[in-house]
């Protein structure tokens, strides 16, 4: 119990914080450097996996 407690403030927590992020333009900065680093990253990963599908057959 003591655990679901902690993750459920945790999720309560970053949503709130993100909240208030999204709704001061600092905070929209970092949120959108975020973004687009966590975009790069995916599209990387997504690289990686069509390159070695393509190059095993």
């Amino acid at each position: 119990m003591k655990a679901l407690f902690w993750f459920v403030t945790g999720v309560v927590g970053g949503l709130a914080l993100g909240h208030v992020m999204a709704n001061d333009p600092r905070g929209r900065a970092v949120l959108a450097e975020l973004e687009t680093g966590a975009r790069d990253f995916v599209d990387a990963v997504k690289d990686g996996y069509s390159e070695r599908n393509t190059t095993v057959k």
